[in-house]
């Protein structure tokens, strides 16, 4: 059972990784497989404007890229994150993205997600591969359940569905 000094600590690193935070994003490192070396656990660990980045499976400091078009930032605010994420990088920019999503920080990589806020009534949705837009409906994968789009969230009926041809005698 974690003690409440372990819960604290806990805690008080995840916000210091937020707060130690340097501008610039970390170099792509998808499909990378790197040395399994923790080097760092916050930007605040690393020389002059240097972040720490995943390298593919550790992390190490790293000189961070900049983001060289506003069009690359999409509208709206990163989901929080709550303890520790996977440590695999599926992005490095919004643009890598589909539709509304953005390229977010999961606690330890950085994962493409739906924004929180900030662009309520324009948020789209993405169900199984497809991105909708704010009040579209569509069928479900089921077939005979619908669903809708509103403010970035997928709303699907639960209905009961048969599965196979009706028999009437």
């Amino acid at each position: 059972m974690i003690r409440m000094k372990e819960i604290i600590v806990i805690i008080l690193f995840v916000v210091s990784v937020a707060l130690a935070a340097k501008s610039g994003s970390c170099p792509d490192s998808s499909g990378m497989i790197g040395i399994c070396l923790e080097g760092c656990s916050s930007d605040d660990d690393c020389a002059g404007s240097q972040k720490c980045c995943s390298n593919g499976c550790g992390h190490t400091c790293q000189n961070p890229t900049t983001v060289t078009s506003s069009t690359s930032i999409k509208p709206g605010h990163c989901p929080r994150t709550s303890g520790f994420g996977t440590c695999v990088e599926m992005c490095s920019s919004d643009s890598e993205c589909s539709g509304v999503q953005k390229c977010c920080s999961n606690g330890c990589g950085h994962t493409c997600q739906t924004p929180t806020s900030g662009i309520i009534g324009q948020l789209g949705c993405t169900y199984n591969g497809v991105t909708y837009h704010n009040g579209d409906g569509f069928k479900s994968s089921d077939g005979c359940n619908r669903c809708s789009c509103s403010n970035g969230m997928v709303l699907c009926t639960e209905m009961a569905c048969l599965s196979g041809p009706l028999l009437v005698s």
